[in-house]
């Protein structure tokens, strides 16, 4: 009897019936199956080229032999299999997949995305949601290969072949795009254009032709199209031809064919941040980039070493101690390191009124492994010449008189470089004057370093230089508008800067047609929130928050804070996020006390019903605000009280839960002795209350923390004192442990 179904879909993924595909392999086919999951790779190739000789080319021996090659580290003839495979069945899915990650592994996500639109070009409609998969690996791998534009465009696909539960496409694109850091010029949603009505006659078919390619996922088809229409001059197939590039990966095809059209359509809008994408994706010339050099000594003697730059930083105060770290964070055997930044001056004292020349820069930095030290820093002129002969005369006998191993760790934009500072601050120097001092400096920066930086994006040339030959107008705005999008600065005028150098202004959007939805996200911050109606504006808030666009999010928050009639009438966790997300942009520029003055107004504010239910959250975003700008001494106290607070409160327990595994309180870990289970571990929780909580007990006795052991917090059942307990979901509270005495801190509704 046949192991596989004969009427099944065969095992080598081609979609036909097991009957008429593979059938006469399956004897080979198992057997080397089973050594393959043994790990016996030799003797499954034994097997599978004896099979092809008696069975033919069958695609499921094929494909196995490319898997046995690929596990091996054999990817010439994994690629020698899989195309024996496509020179018979060019549409063979299982063979397609298999080829595009053999592309994705040997020669990077750009060459695999590539390689996939040959396979979608290969396969009928209706078998390309079987990539779903496959688009969203290479959307992950590009966004990793900072790709970002062609990464979202295979995750929004991706997104929509995959299935409910198992949203991993979602969730990344998701995260993508609330992430603040990322400019909006990389992640807008970039659309394209229909045909044009003055279009003539014949080239209409076509160029819709080129748009269903498209809209099928097949952009390099649909880009090749588009090409021949640009070339007959149809302006619209330029942009249409360089967005579909920036979808493939192909970066520089996409700033060619981008930047034809910025040229054709003249200083608009849309035409400044396509000239902004293209400065973000174009690949910067060597002569633009400096290199992060990395040299390597052997270790002489390791404790002189050591006590060598100790004394430095103690006497000379011109080296400062990072602490102990690992070379690799993804490297889980990475080894372990003292890291020493290098500094261009003695580190001064604390004081009121520093300026930002007085403050310690940081040149380079020194690595001291077990066996070798290594010396990091940027190769630009004579600097790191000096920093070398510096770090030799300051290891002395802690390193042998011997040449160093040179290594380049990448190179690095010459823009970025100018305009990046790194300071040691003095140790106990207020945060308000900190926060001082990098406003001058980032103040500075823009003022006098980056006006006479050359950049790439204006032919080398500097903004200055660009300004007075008058012929970059797209160019400049461009790069002020990526200036003004990454600096936020109240003490610093950038309209005036802006009408100094003589940079067009950007236009204000009209806030009775603005059409939010469309509009570019670098522009949301543009719109004047506080002429929208509560509708519109409500829509801007929403578009902003979901895209990241935190200066667009703020202005538009605060004009929501300030109609509580229309926020009334909202949903009560609606109304929360309002002041919440206010709380946490304040929060995040260091403004502790505007951020808790927000919470208190939210609080406040609230509509009688919903105080009660909300206590809690606010309660946490106020702790949770503090955690990150206070010492723990100041925080935990309150932590403590808010624990005590809802102790009794079921309806509570969820957002206690919730906001405590969010800081790492309580933990998700293995069960030790059943794998496939969880338990909530609250032994971080119970150690910081421990250390820093009250150590005044209630009457009630539900504040005594400071005796608290850490501990496996047992939902429902004791706690403390005795070994604690495990608890996994679905089964019973209380599993092992915890004899005697109440718990010290009850978590609510346990």
């Amino acid at each position: 009897m046949a192991a596989v179904d004969p009427y099944s879909p065969c095992p080598c993924g081609s979609q036909e019936k097991y009957k008429w595909c593979c059938h006469k392999a399956e004897e080979p086919a198992l057997r080397a199956e089973r050594l393959i999951r043994g790990e016996q790779l030799d003797q499954a190739l034994k097997v599978i080229d004896e099979g092809l000789k008696k069975a033919g080319d069958a695609p499921w021996l094929l494909l196995q032999k490319a898997i046995v090659h690929e596990r091996l580290d054999q990817p010439g003839p994994a690629i020698r299999a899989v195309d024996a495979i496509l020179r018979a069945k060019p549409d063979h899915l299982g063979a397609l997949a298999q080829k595009i990650q053999l592309t994705l592994m040997t020669e990077g996500p750009a060459r695999g995305a590539e390689e996939f639109q040959s396979a979608l070009s290969a396969v009928p409609p209706e078998a390309r949601p079987g990539f779903g998969g496959i688009f969203r690996m290479i959307g992950v791998m590009l966004v990793r290969d900072e790709r970002i534009p062609a990464g979202i465009a295979h995750l929004e696909i991706g997104a929509a072949f995959e299935p409910e539960d198992d949203p991993m496409a979602k969730q990344a694109l998701r995260s993508l795009m609330q992430d603040g850091g990322l400019s909006p010029w990389l992640k807008n949603p970039y659309g394209l254009k229909p045909a044009p009505a003055s279009l003539p006659a014949e080239a209409k078919p076509r160029f819709d032709a080129a748009l269903e390619a498209a809209d099928g996922a097949l952009w390099a088809q649909a880009a090749a199209r588009f090409e021949t229409l640009a070339a007959d001059g149809i302006v619209e197939a330029e942009h249409d031809l360089g967005i579909c590039r920036l979808w493939t990966a192909d970066e520089d095809g996409a700033v060619e064919a981008l930047r034809r059209y910025i040229k054709a359509v003249g200083p608009t809008p849309e035409a400044v941040d396509l000239e902004t994408l293209c400065q973000l994706i174009e690949r910067i010339p060597d002569d633009d980039q400096v290199e992060h050099v990395r040299l390597t000594w052997p270790i002489a003697d390791r404790q002189a070493l050591l006590t060598a730059l100790r004394k430095a930083e103690e006497a000379d105060k011109d080296v400062a101690s990072e602490g102990s770290g690992v070379m690799d964070q993804d490297d889980p055997d990475a080894d372990e390191v003292e890291v020493f930044s290098m500094l261009d001056r003695p580190r001064p004292e604390a004081r009121t009124g520093m300026a930002p020349g007085e403050m310690a820069r940081v040149v380079g930095r020194v690595l001291v492994a077990e066996d070798s030290v290594l010396l990091d820093g940027f190769d630009v002129g004579k600097q790191f010449d000096r920093l070398r002969e510096r770090f030799i005369a300051l290891a002395g006998p802690g390193i042998p008189p011997s040449h160093p191993r040179t290594t380049v760790l990448e190179k690095v934009a010459k823009v970025s470089l100018a305009l990046r500072t790194e300071w040691v601050i003095p140790e106990g120097l207020e945060r308000d004057e900190v926060r001082r001092i990098q406003r001058e400096e980032q103040a500075r920066v823009l003022r006098e370093v980056w006006p006479e930086t050359p950049l790439p994006g204006l032919g080398g040339r500097t903004p200055r230089q660009a300004a007075r030959d008058g012929d970059a107008e797209v160019a400049l705005r461009a790069a002020f508008g990526q200036i003004e999008a990454g600096r936020s600065n109240p003490g610093f005028d950038l309209d005036a800067f802006r009408a100094e150098l003589g940079i067009p202004a950007e236009p204000t959007p009209d806030p009775a047609t603005v059409d939010i939805e469309s509009t570019h996200l670098a522009r949301l911050s543009r719109i004047p929130a506080e002429h929208l109606d509560n509708d519109r504006l409500w829509q801007l808030f929403l578009r902003s928050r979901t895209f990241g666009q935190h200066r667009a999010l703020e202005r538009s928050a605060r004009v929501l804070a300030d109609r509580p009639s229309f926020l009334e009438g909202k949903h009560p966790a609606e109304r929360l996020v309002v002041f919440g997300d206010l709380a946490n942009l304040a929060a995040g520029r260091g403004e502790v006390k505007e951020a808790l003055d927000w919470i208190d107004r939210g609080r406040r504010e609230e509509p009688a019903p919903h105080k009660a239910a909300n206590a809690p959250r606010w309660d946490f975003q106020a702790v949770r605000i503090r955690s990150r700008a206070e010492e723990p001494e100041q925080w935990v106290p309150e932590l403590a009280v808010i624990l005590e607070r809802y102790r009794e409160d079921r309806g509570a327990s969820q957002v206690v839960m919730s906001n405590l595994l969010d800081m790492g309180l309580i933990q998700m870990a293995p069960h030790p002795e059943r794998p496939d289970q969880m338990m909530l571990d609250s032994r971080p929780l119970m150690a910081v209350l421990s250390q820093y909580g009250p150590r005044v007990t209630t009457a009630s006795g539900g504040l005594g923390v400071s005796a608290t052991k850490p501990e496996i917090w047992t939902p429902g059942g004791p706690s403390g004192g005795g070994g604690g307990g495990v608890w996994t979901p679905g089964a019973p509270a209380g599993g092992g442990g915890g004899q005697g005495g109440g718990r010290k801190i009850i978590l609510p509704g346990q």
